[in-house]
């Protein structure tokens, strides 16, 4: 397989403009080597105004919705204006640093069964965020509820480089022909578990995915969601809900799906409950 030359940078923004500004200054001062483009959507965000953000980044390709199309979707959108064979996903509240893009490429380049690495994502202060989990099985979800089990990777400590299930899609770098071989981020899904869905659609594929902490890139994990108020409990769940439908409801005995499908709700009742409580 050919070594990358280019790579297109996609970014989604919500009601996130002065974060998305940080998110493209860092660019600025931490360019890639390798030829490459970046192509914003923004999702009828309110703090917006596009043509002062094009006179501030003259060298960006704009798409702004007339509505919120939801993550999925405008990753999607932005992807198909590009034809740059690598795709950094990056969340509008990131900043990548030194040679992290390049770094990236070049895992991939040298990986050619990966269809996408993610860096070592950390806090504005470098504290390590835990980004990689296991797929939500039911054995995986049952142990979470009480803190045990492999859901939240516990004995892995980000610091080495290794194949993962389900890196966070807040930065993330795809091989473009294993993205249009899995025809993108699934809009049924279109906020919360589309990536944890590409995921699985991947290894389900034959594909590997793979975390590098050679690479860094800083989140603020100010999560624009957080906007949805406790809307955004339910539609996790929900997602969630459809997630064990698609990929689990034709393997799992009708008794253990049940079960599975009954506690992903009774959780998702009981955060959305607390949550109106903190309120």
């Amino acid at each position: 397989m050919p070594n990358a030359d280019a790579v297109a940078i996609c970014i989604v923004n919500w009601e996130s403009t002065d974060l998305l500004r940080a998110c493209l200054d860092s660019i600025r001062r931490c360019p890639p080597t390798l030829s490459y483009e970046i192509i914003v959507v923004d999702n009828a965000s309110t703090d917006f105004d596009a043509r002062v953000m094009a006179s501030q980044y003259p060298n960006v390709r704009w798409i702004v919705n007339e509505t919120n199309t939801g993550y999925a979707h405008a990753n999607n959108q932005a992807v198909a204006a590009s034809t740059e064979p690598y795709l950094l996903l990056l969340n509008s509240d990131t900043e990548v640093t030194d040679a992290s893009v390049d770094v990236l490429a070049k895992f991939l380049d040298d990986h050619p069964r990966c269809a996408a690495v993610a860096p070592k994502i950390v806090y504005p202060d470098g504290r390590t965020q835990r980004s990689c989990r296991g797929f939500p099985t039911p054995s995986a979800l049952f142990g979470d509820v009480f803190g045990i089990g492999p859901y939240r990777m516990p004995g892995f400590d980000h610091e080495s480089e290794r194949e993962v299930d389900q890196p966070m899609f807040s930065a993330i770098m795809i091989r473009r022909s294993v993205w249009e071989q899995l025809h993108g981020l699934d809009e049924q899904f279109p906020i919360f578990f589309n990536d944890v869905d590409w995921c699985m659609r991947a290894k389900e594929a034959g594909w590997e995915i793979w975390l590098t902490p050679t690479a860094r890139v800083v989140h603020h994990h100010v999560m624009s969601t957080r906007r949805m108020g406790r809307d955004r409990i339910r539609e996790s769940h929900d997602s969630l809900v459809r997630l064990y439908h698609k990929h689990y409801g034709s393997h799992l005995s009708g008794m253990k799906y049940e079960i599975t499908i009954l506690l992903i709700r009774f959780t998702g009742w009981v955060r959305w409950l607390i949550a109106g409580m903190r309120r």
